[in-house]
């Protein structure tokens, strides 16, 4: 039985009702699945991934080995910038959280095969209240874990371990080097407390001697922040931050148009260069997009 199960266990998998078969088993089994079990179904899914990659097939039968979920569209700030947040209605209606059962039913039949995990998408992770089930499961299941936040919660009663416990990378989105330019862009977040939570994650994971979570910072590149990218080199360093990433901002609405750098180039190019030049100073990682090669405004 075992030899013929074997050699038809491809077959099987490459069939829809085949990949289902785990999820049934883990349902039938629950928290009493082993590592060796996962690690079997997580590699037997790699395969049939690697296979198809290999033969430049549209077609992959098999599962994602990296997914995000997005747990919640809400957020407890209001970023005139973020697509997801500018028409949010103040009690958040119009922004919901996943239901329970759409949750279960992922960590069910997806996270058997899942190498990495992110936890973000527009919403605030820190506000979703699925956000420890989801991190138990991913330690159960061996997944690696990230997200985005905007740190205002990691203060909360219990949050800063469950992070430092279950999180191997945490992206902190700071616009503004400044707490004037921080406020305004990022409403209802403070800039001070921002501060704070992350010198807590940093100082924590110190704490421990742990060499996870990474800690990244990710700067929006626009008109109202540009001229403190060089500053904010400085912040991520003081801060004891890994990384520093920086994205272009997103023109979605016409009141965003002028925020664009493709109007501001030399301005721009004079702040990557200043930038550039502070972190060799400072021996930080600063990810910069690359000059505009017209560099006149």
């Amino acid at each position: 039985l075992k030899t013929a199960l074997r050699a038809s266990w491809p077959a099987l998998m490459a069939t829809r009702a085949g990949r289902q078969v785990p999820g049934r088993i883990a349902r039938f089994l629950g928290p009493s699945r082993g590592p060796a079990s996962l690690a079997a179904d997580r590699q037997a899914n790699a395969g049939r991934l690697a296979r198809a990659e290999a033969a430049g097939s549209t077609r992959f039968d098999a599962y994602p080995s990296f997914v995000t979920v997005a747990g919640t569209s809400r957020c407890n700030i209001r970023c005139e910038f973020c697509i997801n947040q500018w028409d949010a209605k103040p009690d958040g209606s119009n922004r919901p959280h996943m239901a329970d059962d759409h949750v279960e039913r992922i960590v069910r039949e997806v996270f058997p095969y899942l190498k990495k995990l992110a936890l973000s998408v527009s919403g605030e992770p820190l506000y979703d209240p699925h956000f420890q089930q989801l991190l138990d499961e991913a330690r159960r299941h061996g997944v690696f874990v990230e997200f985005t936040t905007n740190a205002m919660l990691v203060s909360k009663p219990g949050m800063l371990d469950r992070i430092l416990d279950g999180v191997g990378r945490v992206n902190i989105s700071m616009d503004g080097a400044t707490k004037p330019t921080f406020e305004r862009l990022r409403q209802g977040a403070k800039f001070d407390k921002v501060c704070d939570n992350v010198r807590l994650l940093t100082s924590g994971r110190r704490a421990r001697g742990q060499a996870t979570p990474e800690y990244n910072l990710r700067f929006i590149l626009m008109k109202d922040t540009i001229d403190e990218l060089p500053l904010m080199v400085d912040l991520a360093k003081d801060l004891g931050i890994d990384h520093l990433y920086t994205n272009h901002v997103q023109v979605f609405m016409h009141a965003l148009e002028d925020q664009s750098l493709v109007h501001h180039k030399a301005r721009a190019n004079r702040a990557f260069a200043a930038a550039r030049e502070r972190a060799a100073a400072r021996n930080m990682v600063v990810v910069l997009p690359p000059d505009f090669e017209d560099g006149e405004d």
